[in-house]
């Protein structure tokens, strides 16, 4: 069974959109299969995976953002090793929309910088090379974000609720950005790319 959900896994990874799912059901067959064939310590069923983990970070991330509105987070990570952190939040040195009001435009609060953004620019401000990270944030990234994304060189995109934009699906499967859906499963209807 695990073997299979592995095959699964790796045949979407070509398509370019991991539905949260089989995501989900690899994670759980690969604890099933340590503890039924007693290669486990004692609790380790409980230790998170490392998209949960990373995901869980991101979402303590977001709790800095300062556009009440949204709080989103996000991480970049290489290798399992954290290299920057972003939260959407205004403009350096500039008050916040959360403590002065909101700049709306088409129904958009557009004083802030989205944490993707952040996270790329913390990068680039302390000389971090983020080719071929990961990203984690805790909503999928808008247009203006997943095109900046991808021209950074993000190969990996795991995000914990979808937000507005369907565009990133069909072009992150055109240039080879895998897409990986975190968000809880509703009981009715899932996104599929």
């Amino acid at each position: 069974m695990l073997v299979e959900a592995r095959r699964l896994y790796a045949d979407y990874r070509h398509v370019g959109t991991v539905p949260r799912d089989l995501h989900r059901a690899l994670s759980i067959k690969a604890l099933e299969f340590i503890v039924v064939n007693g290669e486990t310590k004692s609790g380790l069923t409980s230790r998170a995976d490392w998209d949960s983990y990373f995901m869980q970070i991101a979402q303590v991330v977001a709790s800095r953002a300062t556009c009440d509105r949204k709080h989103v987070g996000a991480l970049l990570v290489r290798d399992r090793i954290i290299l920057s952190t972003g939260y959407n939040g205004s403009i350096r040195g500039m008050p916040h929309c959360d403590e002065v009001g909101h700049m709306m435009e088409n129904g958009h609060c557009v004083a802030t910088i989205h944490a993707e953004a952040n996270a790329v620019l913390q990068a680039a401000r302390n000389g971090v090379r983020i080719e071929g990270a990961d990203l984690y944030t805790t909503a999928s990234p808008c247009w203006p974000c997943f095109k900046m994304i991808a021209n950074a060189g993000i190969k990996r995109i795991v995000y914990g609720e979808f937000y507005r934009d369907e565009r990133i699906f069909e072009v992150a499967r055109k240039i080879g950005i895998l897409l990986v859906d975190l968000s809880p499963l509703p009981a009715d209807a899932k996104h599929t790319a």
